[in-house]
């Protein structure tokens, strides 16, 4: 599926220039899953803010097919439109890496905590460490994005056929591995 950096970093092109031709990863979070994120690795927070955007929108064809509660089927529009919390990072094997929490249906509140974590354009970057908390969503389903620098990692075999067990009963355990630097 093809996605817009540009519309992903909220238009910021310096962001959405180092992820030109790399991966993207984009799973959901049912209203009943956790919803306080974590640090996907050791590293540094380089970037981070929250993207205001619109709530309760849903791509013109979404429908209303089984499976497609709760705005699923509109998951890459949302990473376009909706409120949602961007953080980067930088890893010494990985490059940059790019977490996206993206608010769904009802849920516009994305909030980075402590705000310490909150880095802007041209701050020294915040040391960090895997499975740190860094925010939360306050209510409902979600979504969430990572995207990857071309040619620095490669996705899991799980993730790289996520969508075939979109319908399993167990979701994919908090702290699976997503992606391994090259």
């Amino acid at each position: 599926m093809k996605y817009s950096l540009l519309d992903l970093f909220g238009g910021q092109k310096q962001w959405a220039k180092h992820f030109e031709g790399g991966q993207i990863y984009q799973g959901f979070l049912s209203a009943t899953h956790y919803h306080r994120w974590r640090a996907p690795l050791d590293g540094e927070i380089v970037r981070s803010w929250v993207q205001p955007g619109t709530y309760f929108a849903q791509r013109p064809t979404q429908g209303e097919d089984a499976g497609t509660w709760e705005g699923t089927e509109s998951q890459p529009y949302l990473g376009h439109v909706a409120a949602r919390a961007i953080f980067i990072f930088k890893h010494k094997h990985c490059g940059y890496v790019a977490l996206i929490c993206i608010g769904m249906v009802e849920v516009s509140s994305c909030i980075i905590e402590p705000s310490s974590y909150i880095v802007g354009e041209g701050d020294t970057p915040m040391p960090i460490k895997r499975d740190t908390e860094i925010g939360r969503f306050e209510f409902g389903g979600s979504t969430h994005i990572m995207v990857f620098q071309k040619d620095k990692v490669v996705l899991e075999q799980w993730a790289r056929h996520a969508a075939e067990h979109q319908n399993d009963p167990k979701p994919t355990p908090m702290g699976t591995v997503i992606a391994r630097s090259l």
